[in-house]
């Protein structure tokens, strides 16, 4: 009777998980508290707490991101003083709403009502879309299970994969008949970064076809004052979906906006800074620690994606300053991190080229984004052409780089007189038969203030000595460079008097980091002019050693590291199993190349035949056995070479050194 009374008057108080609750997180207001540029020395938050303070840890498998990860929210501009602030330091930010309402009126009050619109919805030709786990670290890029062919772009979100769309407005690719919104989006500081595309074309306009093909993205550039519109896209995304670590294509600029979502927006799982929903969640790292995220010297030859799993990766994997401790909480060894919270209808954000990043998409919704390389940020190109000489295959480079660039013709009398008249106009009267050589005749300048002014000085003076220092990548005679050092010479002379253009920050980072590109150590990582760290593989993951203040205490370093990995060498029977897999595959494609069948997602081998082959390997790799869980068997041969060499961590890093 004594338990019965207990349980009846028993009271049981549920209070519900707020993750399993439709009610949406808020940001506070406290992380957004400085303004501008202010907010670029501002406080630093730990990234880790921010994401489950947001709900959005919920979204990420397994989720272990170390503590010691910290970051700042990107700034707001509303002003050109603070967005020049910006570009000096490379750090992405968002610019005022009023930039994007041509974009936001333009869709109708709703992103996805508008890309699923009848007129357009259903796709000419299939599109391939990307599951959320693609290009994961460790994983095999050539991977057929993560892409899904989509028929209409209302597919995307009613699959039940976690699918991401980017789909870009060029000529000749039978696109649907939907608007390029990109077009709409008017650019903040034009002097600097250019003027407007231009509105969508009309059909039988009379534009030349040449300005058709460079609006659409095709193989001619749009050149938009001072700046040169190489793509225009929309991207469809499901709640879920992450982007993984990857650099934008040419060393561009990428402008982005999120479309209202005020249909479906009932239930949204966080409520931005400025009230809107959240779509999407972006995670810059700084220019020069290039080498803590991506590991260029692994690429070649492994097919699997070579990078620091942010979310995953133990503590004790990354690297430590050893005069701070191995503190969980020890800012000082790692970089500050940057990220941007996108609003449905909100402010455009602009990113800055050769950061790396990721997006992880917070709600289902649309973007919009347009993406232009800047005549004064040459050094930005040059910068990502030598990143590019190192990667185990060579990217597409955009129609800019690979032919204008490679053309004596505009690069000696175009690029370079529009160059140096943007850095004499701080100069003033600027005396000198080199310059007179160059110039060339060019129109006023427009005016402007001081500081956009003196701001397109000190890019132009980066840009020019961009091409002298990598003159391998531009199309420049040697007469033609020795004109050009001697200019150089001649305004540091003139800066010396007195009229010095102010220091760039940002192409000081760019100098040193291509000076690390250029004679790096396999196998170390260099975070900065004095930040180096050995790291060795670990299940296709990097494990990083201390930081040291020069390369050779890392190159100590990596050698104590290597002595503690464990060599493996696969059985004779593994590799003679893959042999055959790859023969019978060869039998049933009547001996075609198996890599061109593999380029048409539509026309995938043997789907019983990948079924076998890719729990096999799986089940290799699980054990150790095989380097890597490979799913093309267009190069399963090459793997099967490799094998012999391979080498898997099997020590923890901890104990080295205490």
């Amino acid at each position: 009777s004594m338990m019965l009374s207990l349980l009846l008057f028993t009271v049981v108080i549920y209070i519900p998980d707020p993750r399993m609750t439709s009610q949406p997180r808020v940001v506070d207001p406290k992380y957004v508290k400085e303004n501008g540029a202010e907010r670029l020395t501002g406080e630093t938050y730990c990234l880790a707490d921010l994401l489950k303070e947001w709900g959005i840890d919920s979204l990420i498998d397994d989720f272990n991101l170390s503590p010691a990860w910290q970051c700042r929210l990107c700034p707001y501009v509303d002003n050109d003083d603070d967005l020049i602030t910006v570009l000096e330091e490379g750090v992405s930010c968002f610019v005022n709403e009023s930039y994007a309402e041509d974009v936001v009126n333009s869709c109708g009050g709703d992103g996805i009502d508008f890309v699923t619109k009848s007129d357009w919805n259903d796709l000419p030709k299939p599109r391939i879309a990307f599951k959320s786990d693609w290009g994961r670290p460790g994983t095999v890029m050539a991977d057929h299970t993560k892409l899904h062919l989509l028929q209409s772009f209302k597919e995307l979100y009613e699959s039940e994969d976690v699918l991401n769309l980017q789909m870009f407005h060029r000529e000749g690719t039978d696109n649907p008949n939907i608007p390029c919104l990109p077009l709409q989006l008017k650019w903040p500081l034009p002097d600097v970064l250019g003027t407007q595309a231009g509105h969508a074309l009309v059909p039988n306009s009379d534009e030349a076809p040449s300005e058709k093909e460079g609006l659409h993205g095709g193989q001619a550039s749009l050149h938009a004052g001072q700046g040169v519109v190489v793509d225009n896209a929309t991207r469809l995304s499901k709640k879920g979906a992450l982007t993984w670590w990857h650099l934008d294509d040419g060393g561009e600029f990428v402008y982005q906006v999120a479309l209202p979502l005020n249909n479906h927006s009932d239930a949204p799982t966080l409520i931005g800074p400025t009230g809107k929903p959240v779509t999407k969640l972006f995670v810059f790292v700084p220019l020069d620690a290039y080498d803590l995220i991506a590991q260029d010297d692994w690429q070649e030859g492994l097919h699997t994606v070579s990078a620091l799993d942010l979310f995953r990766s133990p503590h004790h994997h990354l690297p430590t300053d050893p005069d701070v401790g191995d503190s969980k909480q020890s800012p000082s060894s790692l970089p500050t991190l940057w990220v941007a919270l996108l609003e449905a209808g909100g402010r455009p954000l602009l990113s800055t080229p050769n950061v790396q990043h990721l997006v992880l998409t917070i709600q289902d919704c649309v973007m919009i984004e347009q993406r232009r390389l800047g005549k004064l940020f040459v050094d930005e190109m040059a910068y990502f052409m030598e990143r590019a000489r190192k990667w185990a295959e060579p990217p597409v480079m955009y129609n800019f780089l690979s032919k204008e660039l490679k053309d004596e013709n505009y690069v000696v009398a175009t690029l370079i007189p529009f160059l140096i008249s943007a850095a004499s106009s701080f100069i003033g009267n600027l005396a000198g038969e080199h310059k007179q050589e160059l110039q060339g005749e060019m129109g006023e300048e427009e005016k402007m203030t001081d500081r956009v002014c003196n701001f397109r000085a000190q890019r132009a003076l980066a840009s020019l000595e961009a091409i002298q220092k990598c003159h391998r990548h531009f199309a420049i005679s040697k007469p033609a460079l020795n004109q050009l050092q001697q200019y150089i010479a001649d305004l540091k002379t003139l800066q010396g008097c007195g009229e010095n253009i102010p220091i760039d920050t940002r192409n000081w980072r760019i100098n040193n980091t291509i000076d690390g590109v250029r004679h790096g150590v396999i196998g170390v990582s260099q975070f900065g002019p004095t930040a180096f760290s050995a790291r060795v593989r670990a299940k296709c993951h990097p494990v990083f050693g201390p930081i040291r203040s020069s390369v050779d205490d890392a190159v100590q370093d990596l050698k104590t590291m290597k002595a503690h990995i464990v060599h493996v060498t696969p059985p004779r029977e593994v590799i003679q199993k893959q042999q055959e897999h790859l023969d019978e595959a060869q039998r049933k494609t009547d001996g075609e190349p198996l890599l061109e069948l593999m380029v048409d997602a539509s026309n995938f081998i043997d789907e019983e035949l990948f079924s076998t082959l890719n729990k096999e390997l799986i089940k290799l790799h699980e054990k150790g056995s095989a380097r890597t869980a490979l799913f093309n068997p267009c190069t399963l041969h090459q793997e099967t070479k490799m094998q012999q060499q391979h080498q898997e961590m099997n020590v923890d890093m901890d104990a080295l050194f205490d």
